[in-house]
């Protein structure tokens, strides 16, 4: 609730300004949604894979130059908002029913499979000689699955 306080503080000191009322939404989404344990993982998971994507920016351009560093952030910053984009839809309703929450898996499930498509389908066409950039950054960011298993 420190957010909240925060919050009416700005909203008190600009009365009028729409600046304010965005900030009010932004903390109501915060404390509402991205603050739940379940969103607090994929939001962790999401901003490793985009610091392997940025590694692997780095890496793959320090050897093969700014197309292969472009086509390997690319593949890390897929990775990241696919994994992003399921968590929201599938954790992003609070239930109790279970079979609302397999439908919600299943159906944020299949639409990361579509976004997967047109977003790889987008990224051949543009990274034409930079597959492998493109595909093995995308990879090393699944890593970061296997080490969510130790978090505590």
């Amino acid at each position: 609730m420190a957010g909240s306080v925060a919050t009416e503080r700005a909203l008190q000191g600009c009365p009028g300004i729409p600046g304010a009322a965005i900030l009010s939404v932004i903390d109501a989404v915060h404390h509402e949604f991205i603050s739940r344990p379940t969103m607090k993982v994929a939001t962790r998971i999401a901003l490793l894979q985009l610091l392997i994507a940025v590694a692997g920016a780095v890496l793959w351009g320090s050897f093969q130059g700014w197309m292969a560093a472009a086509a390997g952030f690319c593949g890390g910053l897929i990775c990241a908002v696919l994994t992003y984009y399921t968590a929201v839809k599938a954790l992003g309703m609070e239930t109790s029913d279970p079979r609302t929450m397999v439908t919600n898996l299943y159906r944020a499930e299949s639409r990361k499979w579509v976004l997967a498509i047109v977003l790889f389908g987008f990224a051949i066409i543009v990274f034409k000689g930079a597959l492998a950039p493109l595909a093995t950054t995308f990879a090393a960011g699944h890593l970061v699955y296997w080490f969510a298993l130790l978090w505590k």
